[in-house]
This record gives C-alpha cells, structure tokens and sequence, in this order.
C-alpha cells in the first residue's frame, strides 16, 4: 500500500478536526460499544499553543490508531458503577461475601468513582481514589462537618461531634482493590476494555498478623463463667479455644462428623448469616480440615452428647449420632426435633 493508500485509510478511521479556540480534536473510530451499540470515538484535543501544532496532531492520530489496533481503548462508554453492577451479577461467591462487595460498592466506590467512565479509569484517577479511602472513610472532602448520632431527624446533642477524617483499614482497601480488579479483568475479558488499569496499581501491603490471644487466667476465667451460665455455651467456648476454630465452624459441626472413639473432629460445613437469614456453606477458603481432640474435650462433648439425648428424649424425639442428615449440630444444646 503506497503512502497515500494508508493515509486514506487513517483518514476513514480517524479524523483531525480544527476548533475555534485553534486547537485540534482527534477522534478515532474503536467500534460499537457493546452495551448501547453506538460507535464509540476515542482521542484527545492538541492545544492551539502547541509548537508544530500540525505535526503534533498527525502524531496524536497516530497514537490512537495504534492504540486501537492494539486493543488498549475503551470500546465501551459505560462507567465503572455500570461495569462493577455487571462483574457483581455474573461472579460465583459466596453470598454473604457479595452482601459485603455491595456495600462497599455503595458506601465507597459509587459516591467516589461510580459515574467515571471507564475511559477516564486510569491508573492516576485509580491511585487518587485509594488514596480518598486511606484519608478518610466518610469522604468529607476535607470540609467541616459534624458526624450525627443518627441518619433520622433529630435534635443535636453531646453525641453528634465534630467530623475527625479515619481512613478505611488497609484491609477493606485491599477488598476494594479486589473488587476493582475482578472487575476490571472481566472488562478486558468481556472485551468492554484492552487492558486493566489496575495491573499497574498495586494493592496496600497486607498488614502483619498481630494475634492478642487471652492469657491462661483469663481463658480460664472466661470459660468457668460461661459453663456457670449454660453448660452448653460452656461447651462451645471450651471447644474454640481446644480447636482454634470460628464460631461459624463451631455451629455447623455435625454430631456425624466427630469421632469421640478416636478423637477425630471433621470441619467441613459452617452456619452463616446474611442478615436474617440463616444458612449453611463452605468454610473459609473451602478447605475442610480433621481436628485431633485431646481426651478433655472428647470428655466434654460427651457430656454435651448425653444433655442433648436427654432434651431430645423430653421432647419426644430421638437423638442418632450416626445420622446421615446434616441437620444436627452439637451446638447449641437443643438437638433439631425431626419432622413428622
């Protein structure tokens, strides 16, 4: 193709176009967005005080074509609450996990970059945006203000205080970076975007884990006055500080899945919350683990055991431990009553 020919064809995807001011604006065709199917122009404007205006708009113009050949431009005009809604409804996780992404999608992410297009979603934006969270979580925008004691009407009193700015811990930005990052990586996947912004914004350094566990004394403490109030929360408290585990963990531990004979305790399924509801699921990082118990708390779910057949027994019902329902829990001491 001669010189002609590719510039005749840069002249039909791309176009250089003299404003009043004297500037120039280059837009450059990049397809059909995907979501509205208009056709989407990419570019940039040249200011009119720019030496060798000329030569300087045909190099922008070059720049985008290359960009558009190499798949770098936005091919969509959506923003990135629009992008982060459409991740959010397609993504396999856990619900409760999602309940929390939407939140922070709500109470972070919207109010902040929510109407950016993705045009505009570059790594700078990016960076400013993490570092508003890092400064102050309710996004003051550094002007005086007081913090309520309730979103309702109502009269001003010692609680409503003036406004001190208290970054998001590192952990929730981290979160965020996920979120933006799944998302980001499904545009380019979707073909909504040619690259992630994000691969060049490195998430906060993860903070070091700092365990405080209580002392001896106060385990002690605390496990004597909760078997004073119920034997069976005095069980549970027992067994959290035996096994380690979450109290997710602890409720969804099936009668089924302890072996008081060779003291072998199997986690594999965990009571969750999602607001009122109630449900069962994977523990976390859906790794089931076999738990050794000492012979103290083999003891004490033995005894947990007998309380439970004997609650059962005044209910009518029967207590099985080699039940293959997943429906009995050693905790709390009320075993599910079968249905008739």
């Amino acid at each position: 193709m001669t010189s002609r020919g590719r510039r005749s064809d840069q002249r039909r995807r791309g176009n250089i176009e003299t404003l009043r001011s004297g500037a120039k604006r280059i837009r450059v065709y990049n397809g059909l967005d995907p979501v509205t199917k208009k056709p989407i122009y990419v570019g940039e404007t040249v200011a009119a005080n720019t030496p060798g205006l000329d030569k300087a708009a045909e190099r922008a113009l070059i720049r985008w074509l290359k960009t558009v050949d190499d798949q770098k431009a936005p091919r969509t005009n959506a923003t990135v609450d629009e992008l982060i809604n459409a991740f959010l409804d397609v993504i396999d996780i856990d619900r409760g996990t999602l309940r929390g992404w939407r939140n922070k999608q709500k109470n972070h992410i919207r109010p902040l970059l929510g109407e950016t297009s993705l045009k505009k979603a570059h790594p700078h934006v990016l960076e400013t945006f993490f570092a508003e969270l890092r400064r102050c979580r309710k996004h003051c925008g550094r002007q005086p203000q007081v913090d309520h004691r309730t979103p309702r009407q109502h009269e001003r009193d010692h609680r409503c205080v003036r406004h001190q700015c208290e970054g998001l811990s590192t952990s929730s930005v981290r979160e965020i970076h996920t979120i933006l990052n799944g998302a980001f990586g499904r545009a380019v996947v979707w073909e909504w975007l040619g690259a992630n912004p994000l691969d060049q914004v490195p998430p906060p350094e993860a903070p070091k884990p700092n365990p405080q566990p209580p002392k001896t004394h106060e385990a002690a403490q605390l496990i004597n006055k909760a078997w004073r109030n119920d034997p069976a929360w005095g069980a549970c408290v027992w067994l959290a500080f035996t096994t380690g585990k979450r109290r997710g963990d602890l409720c969804g531990l099936r009668i089924s899945a302890v072996d008081l004979e060779s003291g072998v305790a199997e986690f594999g399924l965990v009571i969750k919350q999602d607001g009122r509801d109630i449900y069962t699921g994977d523990p976390k990082g859906k790794r089931h683990t076999r738990v050794v118990l000492d012979p103290e708390t083999v003891e004490v779910l033995r005894e947990h055991l007998a309380r439970c057949a004997a609650l059962a027994a005044a209910a009518g019902a029967t207590l099985d431990p080699e039940t293959s329902e997943r429906r009995r829990s050693w905790l709390p001491a009320c075993p599910s009553v079968p249905d008739h």
